[in-house]
């Protein structure tokens, strides 16, 4: 796989992922998006970034979105309850301790879907007790 091509290709992709403004810019292997989907309370709005796993498949990352956001609003930054292991596993969601991920196939509707699945558990994230 050509990667600036496909780095390309991923950026238009998912420059038609979401319904509200954002801004959207490729730096280094990956593509950065800046919603202007706001947590409850909170003056950051959540962040994404795309990249390729080494098989090709696209990784969506919360950029640190939900643990930054529960480590200010709710003094909390642990993910071990069962509602959020819960809500990990409905959205086969993987959490390295700062960034919750998930993995999609390359290709735009796949992408928009997945996208649109990620925002509501971003959102369930941020909302659920610790």
């Amino acid at each position: 796989m050509d990667n600036k091509n496909s780095i390309e290709q991923l950026y238009a992709y998912v420059k038609d992922c979401y319904d509200s403004e954002f801004r959207c810019r490729v730096f280094e292997d990956r593509v950065v998006v800046a919603t202007s989907i706001f947590l409850e309370g909170y003056d950051e709005s959540v962040c994404n970034a795309f990249c390729f796993s080494p098989d090709g498949r696209v990784i969506i990352n919360d950029g640190g979105s939900v643990a930054d956001y529960r480590e200010i609003m709710y003094a909390d930054d642990k993910f071990n309850s069962d509602e959020i292991k819960k809500i990990m596993a409905d959205y086969d969601l993987e959490f390295d301790g700062k960034h919750f991920t998930a993995v999609c196939d390359f290709d735009a509707a796949g992408l928009k879907a997945a996208v649109r699945r990620f925002l509501a558990a971003i959102d369930l994230l941020s909302k659920s007790p610790a």
